[in-house]
């Protein structure tokens, strides 16, 4: 059993990277990935200690990107790339200092959400927010997570569908890379990019979705997350068929972020994902 696709508490996680590894070893994962939003700043520390641990891990990231085309006048909103790095090392790491201009633009944000926020009569601050993220990287998750425990929301759901998501009142968009810039970037690290959760996209037409896949492979993809929740096993048929055509790498995991998401479960999502070794293989290799 695989997870490839985990978040931290140095992105909107509520798990440190160690706690991470902790937890696969107790759920007897053979191998994990972090893939922290925009981020590679928990990387060290998930590498350092895994070195003690039977689990495998690999640095990633997964980097938030616009979804359009060249040829389309319509922006479609956000999409996101996944980016493995199997052969991490200190020049990896500079290579990705670009990620410092998104977490810049959250910083820019954050704060306008806030504002918002208040105009709307909840009564929380900037400050509130840093003191329970703990760490330099604030996301919506986080924000999400101080109205409900000011009782603005029951919970972590109603703070997205009341106030943070996209056309809800306090929404901001973010500035983010383009498709083209979001995938090099990873390249030019000595990566591996990968589209993430291809379902998200809402692409039911093979044809659209054969068009949109052929851009991103001529733009540097090298592989596409087949193994994801919330998808029906048909869905996971047609990405592999997908992979297969154009012999992109298979990836699979369950975008774990702790207690944010208490229903998914590491390595197994709901209990019914499993994604096969191979895949750890077909980054390694």
């Amino acid at each position: 059993m695989l997870d490839l696709h985990i978040h931290s508490t140095f992105s909107d996680g509520t798990l440190t990277p160690a706690e991470i590894i902790e937890e696969a070893e107790k759920c007897c994962i053979k191998g994990i990935a972090l893939t922290d939003h925009d981020t590679v700043a928990g990387n060290s520390e998930f590498l350092e200690t895994g070195k003690s641990s039977p689990v495998v891990t690999i640095a990633g990231v997964e980097i938030s990107a616009d979804f359009s085309h060249p040829e389309e006048s319509v922006n479609h909103g956000e999409m996101h790339i996944l980016g493995y790095f199997p052969d991490w090392n200190v020049d990896t790491e500079k290579a990705l200092a670009p990620l410092s201009e998104i977490r810049k633009n959250r910083e820019l944000r954050n704060p306008i959400i806030i504002e918002k926020l208040k105009e709307l009569g909840c009564d929380i601050s900037y400050e509130d927010v840093q003191d329970f993220a703990n760490n330099d990287v604030i996301g919506r998750p986080h924000i999400a997570a101080v109205l409900e425990k000011n009782g603005y929301v029951k919970n972590f759901r109603e703070a997205f569908d009341k106030f943070l998501s996209k056309n809800a009142p306090a929404y901001v968009p973010k500035q983010i890379f383009s498709t083209e810039t979001a995938i090099s970037l990873i390249k030019d690290s000595d990566g591996i990019p990968v589209l993430a959760h291809p379902g998200s996209l809402k692409i039911i037409n093979d044809g659209k979705f054969r068009w949109f896949l052929e851009f991103l492979i001529d733009c540097g993809l090298k592989g596409i997350e087949a193994y994801c929740l919330g998808q029906s096993e048909s869905e996971t048929c047609r990405y592999l068929s997908f992979a297969d055509q154009y012999d992109l790498i298979i990836t699979g995991g369950t975008d774990f972020h702790g207690s944010h998401k208490p229903d998914i479960k590491l390595g197994s999502g709901f209990g019914n994902l499993r994604v096969p070794d191979s895949c750890l293989e077909n980054i390694c290799r």
